[in-house]
């Protein structure tokens, strides 16, 4: 049996509470009373009692007091003198309470000790009974029977069957015994398949009245389902974090969702779905096993698979990919200069290990050393100067043996040397005679190829002068021309790698890699692919957050200055002391110019040109189809924050759900102001030195004095790292140590020359030198006072926190300032509930505590 208990009716305090307002959001659940109107609810042993007297009277109490939250309905059984099935006398809807009352009075118990107790064919009845089968509200019975059933021999004569299949259909139904004739284990069995637990023990009005009135509470309170349930004006207010952004991780796979309500009602679910599809070769995990690009066959059996080996059956369309390379050509070999993409990045030749070393014989003379370069797949010496014939009277060591002029001697005439160093070949001076008669002219060059022949004249000493007047030709080049006049035209492989093409037919050339562009290569008229043009090529590396040799890297290599370092585009110097000069930024030590560098954002917020990162739906041009708003790059349900949709007159929007204004029409003295309905005096008026406001109480605090840089906050007298430093947070909440929480302030407006902070109204503080903190026009003083203007907030170029610094006398929870507020953010709105469902959400979950079950 169930203990008894004293408690105060729940229907007793909503008495207290204007019932129209909790009738205009309230869910107002579906409760269809089940009444055993047996003989024995009049009779004990043939012998009048009190029970059916007892039962109207409580019957009376509850729904003419809950009514207006719940929508009533009356079955009693049996319908005749034997086992006849409950009979629906009132349907369940609104205002019931007469019809309820007049049924009571017209129908009695049978008289006589007659009238049997059909439960379980009564319960029965009601799953086929279509207005508990409203999907817009919750459906519940209350069955009140002081025996068993006494019909078990009839069809569905399974009480509890019967309360399992309407608990399958959505129906829940709570159990009463009344009187010392029920069947606890009976009654149990009932209430367990029905979903509420167990069953409640009354023996008599008070108590049955404290069971219905417990039932009622449970009813009433608040689930996770998109409605008011406990009738206060919110819907879903004990899950706060409902509507946040979420997401779900399936292996690599993530998908952005929000927190919605689960399937029970009772917690949040994160309704972003992963969808898996067919894994392809693209370095992303599409089938969400957790593995990138797996699952591809390794034909050649050298570790790497089709998916990254580019040459994995031999037969693929590259240089050098055959049967006989295919196993040594994958992503893990080495480079080598033999015309193949041996390690499958793309690049053929690009690093073999002897590319850049030292080649040639001799640095002595004019002889210099070369560099190993990677040349149609052959390794090559570019930049050597090697040794040549000795040249006399140049003054230089020619052939490299650590000589000059070695050679100088007697002039040899007619050998066209000038042996003797003296300016003269074979001269007039060296009685050699002359090579030709001064003023005679011949012919010079050739007129093989391009080339033109040109007229030498010999000059007064007898010597022949330069070649004029022709056209010596050029260095070959792929045009189907002889353009060194050699005899060959378009020879060593000047139309690249040879290969045949149709006059006029294209490809294309070059590379998309990094900032490189491709080209197109064009046929020419004799059959050869002539020089890419049309594209960008690579030039070299240089700090700038691009990748300009095209190579698949940005900013690598050495290319800033000593003591400097690429950082995020930027050839960055050191910081001093952590501050830098004119518009760099400080990041990981270094001054850079990028705000964003060294930032990462949560997912739906990216950073902005003033290095915060804001909602994505700022920056992307999110356009969200009507009726919804955009925010953190979702497109979500219009609330009362998306304009258009605002509350209205006599309303705050709250966590972006309009309710009651408790403040609206309140005119409060002057220096006071209205708080959750009540006209309240300014707080923390007169603190004293080395104290600051938290919550309204003037506490000492080792911040009070404190001045910090931009970006830091006060923490026990020391300067730290604004945990709000770039945390942008919706409409609604403010950051509150690094994390986005409803804005205390947001009900709360303040009279002039005061501001808001922890939801409570302060003074302005009066006008102080900021240390510097502001450095704008003012010199450093909130241009003389912060009221008036600034409004209490430092509006302007430091949005009302002092760029993150405090005024030398702001208060140490000056943390985050957004929106304006000195501490707090403060906006309009507010998370303060109406007076009414503030109450009403208290009783309920109090009162729902108290209720005892029988074992």
């Amino acid at each position: 049996m169930r203990p008894e208990r004293l408690v105060i009716p729940i229907s007793i305090l909503l008495l207290m509470l204007p019932p129209t307002a909790l009738a205009q959001q309230c869910e107002m659940p579906n409760m269809m009373i089940l009444l055993d109107r047996s003989g024995s609810m009049h009779w004990n042993g043939c012998t009048s009692n009190t029970k059916w007297a007892d039962a109207t009277g409580a019957i009376d109490f509850i729904v003419s007091n809950y009514d207006h939250a719940l929508r009533f309905g009356l079955d009693m059984f049996p319908s005749d003198d034997g086992c006849g099935v409950g009979v629906v006398y009132v349907d369940v809807g609104i205002n019931t309470y007469s019809a309820i009352m007049s049924g009571l009075a017209s129908h009695p118990p049978y008289g006589s000790c007659i009238g049997m107790t059909p439960l379980a064919v009564s319960l029965a009845a009601l799953n086929q009974y279509r207005q508990l089968k409203d999907p817009d509200r919750r459906n519940f019975i209350m069955l009140i029977s002081d025996g068993s059933d006494t019909c078990a021999g009839s069809p569905n004569s399974d009480p509890v069957q019967a309360a399992s299949d309407l608990l399958a259909g959505g129906v829940r139904t709570f159990v009463i015994g009344f009187g010392s004739g029920a069947n606890p284990t009976v009654l149990n069995n009932v209430a367990s398949a029905g979903g509420t637990g167990s069953y409640y023990q009354a023996g008599s009005q008070s108590q049955l009245q404290q069971a219905m009135d417990q039932i009622i509470a449970e009813a009433l309170v608040e689930i996770c389902d998109d409605r008011d349930n406990n009738c206060n004006d919110q819907v879903d207010e004990d899950w706060p974090a409902k509507g946040d952004l979420c997401t779900e991780q399936v292996g690599g796979c993530v998908a952005m969702g929000q927190l919605v309500c689960n399937a029970a009602g009772n917690g949040l679910v994160c309704n972003a779905q992963v969808q898996p599809s067919q894994e392809v070769c693209d370095g992303v995990d599409n089938d969400c096993d957790g593995v990138i690009d797996n699952g591809f066959p390794d034909l050649d059996g050298d570790g790497w698979t089709n998916c990254s080996d580019c040459c994995d059956s031999g037969t693929e369309a590259m240089q050098g990919c055959t049967g006989a390379t295919r196993a040594s050509i994958n992503p893990g070999a080495t480079e080598r200069c033999n015309g193949y993409d041996d390690d499958c990045d793309g690049a053929i030749d690009e690093s073999d290990p002897q590319l850049g070393q030292q080649c040639g014989s001799t640095d002595e003379g004019v002889c210099e050393y070369g560099s190993r370069l990677c040349s149609g797949g052959n390794l090559i010496c570019i930049g050597e100067v090697a040794p040549g014939d000795e040249i006399n009277c140049d003054d230089l060591d020619n052939d490299c043996d650590g000589l000059t002029d070695e050679d100088e001697g007697p002039e040899i005439c007619d050998d066209g040397i000038d042996n003797d160093c003296d300016g003269l070949v074979d001269g007039w001076d060296d009685d050699c005679g002359s090579a030709c008669v001064p003023g005679q002219q011949r012919p010079c060059g050739n007129d093989a190829g391009d080339c033109i022949a040109g007229i030498q004249t010999c000059d007064e000493n007898g010597l022949w002068g330069p070649c004029e007047g022709g056209y010596a030709g050029s260095e070959e080049v792929c045009d189907g021309r002889d353009n060194d006049c050699d005899g060959d035209v378009d020879e060593d492989d000047v139309c690249g790698s040879g290969d045949e093409c149709e006059p006029g037919e294209q490809r294309e050339c070059g590379s998309d890699v990094g900032e490189c562009i491709s080209g197109v290569q064009i046929c020419s008229s004799e059959g050869y692919w002539i020089d890419c043009a049309g594209g960008r090529g690579p030039v070299p590396e240089w700090c700038n957050a691009l990748d300009d040799d095209c190579d698949g890297l940005t900013d690598e290599g050495d290319l800033c200055d000593i003591y400097e370092v690429c950082l995020c585009g930027d050839c960055a110097a050191p910081c001093s002391a952590g501050e830098c000069s004119g518009n760099f930024t400080c990041v990981y030590d270094w001054c850079v110019t990028d705000p964003c560098c060294g930032i990462n954002c949560p997912p739906g917020e990216e950073c902005d040109d003033s290095g915060r990162c804001v909602d994505v739906c700022e920056t992307g041009g999110i356009q969200c189809p009507e009726g919804q708003d955009c925010r953190m790059g979702i497109c979500v349900n219009a609330d009362c924050y998306t304009p258009g949709n605002e509350c209205a007159e006599g309303q705050r929007c709250v966590e972006g759900v309009c309710q009651s204004d408790p403040c609206f029409g309140v005119d409060c003295p002057d220096g006071q102001y209205c708080r959750a309905g009540g006209c309240e005096d300014l707080v923390c008026a007169a603190c004293g030195a080395g104290q600051v406001c938290v919550e309204g109480v003037c506490t000492d605090s080792l911040c009070a004095d404190m001045i910090c840089a931009e970006g830091q906050i006060c923490v026990d007298g020391q300067c730290a790292a604004d945990p709000c430093q770039g945390v942008y947070c919706p409409d609604g909440s403010v950051c509150i140590d690094g994390d986005c929480s409803a804005d205390p302030c947001e009900a709360v407006d303040c009279p002039d020359e005061s501001h808001c902070q922890d939801g409570y109204c302060v003074p302005d503080e009066p006008a102080q030198p900021d240390g510097g903190v502001d450095a704008g026009p003012d010199g450093g003083e909130d241009a003389g006072a912060d009221a008036g203007a600034d409004t209490g907030a430092d509006t302007g170029a430091d949005p009302g926190a002092d760029q993150g610094g405090q005024d030398a006398g702001d208060a140490a929870g000056d943390t985050g300032d957004q929106g304006g507020g000195d501490g707090c953010g403060c906006l309009t709105g507010g998370s303060t509930r109406s007076q009414g469902g503030w109450l009403l959400l208290l009783l309920v979950l109090g009162l729902a505590a108290l209720r005892i079950r029988s074992p």
